[in-house]
């Protein structure tokens, strides 16, 4: 802020080297504005430090001594700190914007989910489809969970015998209507962000039983959504990927084993 004041005054904006005095509430700030000083004139400085953001993250360093570099250069300083604290109670710690903290650091994750699906955007006949999963988890910070699992899927939409399939992302024919081949399993990479008693988790997995492989497809991603109503019992909500493809969504209840 310039403020200039005198019988007339022509301009509000004040020129490097033309301030008679520069008041500063902070120790850094002063000498940032050292280029505005005149010949002459005075810095008025609080004494307090607060680190800018290259000093808090660690990429630069606070300068020691600023003071007593500005007054070597035979500035006048005026220097002093004055405020005012309450504290009402000095015990009493408030922590701000951050996740519910999850004393466990390993857990095992027990969950079983379940829908219905079409098999294509022309038939309206629903077949079951279930996903169940076996994760154990790393706490690897209060919002960050990273873990590995076991899944098995079941789609009752392989029980029919698909004559034409091209309007069906499982494109092909087969003619099995064995339960075997309506079981695919898989294993899986799971990232999971902790937002207190709610947590969203993306994983990506490899089939390694996929007894329908008709479209060459190897691999899976899910989207899901968890919300922790007590410390062990969770619910959930899934939308499963095949390959790239949508694939469809479940809802299902899960446990946890803190360890």
């Amino acid at each position: 802020t310039y403020i200039k004041y005198g019988e007339k005054v022509y301009s509000p904006v004040i020129e490097k080297g033309q301030a008679d005095i520069i008041v500063s509430f902070e120790q850094l700030e002063a000498a940032r504005w050292l280029s505005y000083l005149k010949n002459g004139g005075t810095i008025i400085t609080n004494t307090q430090k607060i680190s800018p953001m290259p000093v808090i993250t660690g990429a630069a360093e606070y300068p020691d001594g600023l003071i007593d570099k500005i007054k070597d250069k035979g500035i006048n300083v005026i220097t002093g700190q004055i405020g005012l604290k309450y504290n009402p109670d000095d015990n009493e710690v408030v922590i701000r914007g951050k996740a519910e903290h999850l004393a466990h650091r390993f857990t095992i994750d027990i969950s079983a989910s379940g829908g219905a699906r079409e098999l294509t955007h022309l038939d309206d006949t629903k077949y079951a489809v279930a996903n169940a999963n076996l994760g154990f988890y790393f706490q690897a910070a209060d919002v960050y969970r990273i873990g590995v699992g076991v899944d098995g899927f079941f789609d009752n939409s392989f029980s029919v015998n698909h004559i034409d399939c091209s309007h069906n992302k499982y494109s092909g024919k087969y003619d099995h209507k064995d339960f075997a081949d309506q079981i695919r399993a898989g294993v899986c990479l799971s990232n999971e962000i902790v937002f207190g008693r709610v947590t969203t988790a993306l994983d990506g997995g490899i089939y390694f039983v996929n007894p329908i492989d008709v479209d060459n497809e190897k691999f899976y991603f899910r989207l899901g959504l968890k919300y922790r109503f007590t410390r062990n019992w969770f619910a959930l909500i899934n939308m499963k990927t095949h390959g790239w493809a949508a694939d469809y969504a479940t809802l299902g209840l899960g446990y946890s084993i803190q360890l």
